[in-house]
């Protein structure tokens, strides 16, 4: 799966509301399940800082599988 980071998108990801962003990337992880390791490093290339390591791993790890 690749996504197209628009402009218009790259502002809604880039903004600081990570909720938004929390609630694509669990959406999308619940469709697509071996794409968690690409979610996880494109929230750390976007340096989204506020989706650390520990909260990705309770959050979405543990209720994927």
């Amino acid at each position: 799966m690749i996504l197209a980071i628009t402009p218009e998108r790259w502002q809604k990801y880039s903004s600081p509301n990570t909720e938004y962003w929390q609630s694509y990337i669990i959406q999308r992880a619940k469709i697509c399940k071996q794409c968690l390791f690409l979610h996880y490093f494109l929230g750390a290339i976007l340096n989204l800082n506020d989706i650390t390591a520990k909260n990705y791993k309770s959050s979405i790890w543990k209720n994927s599988f």
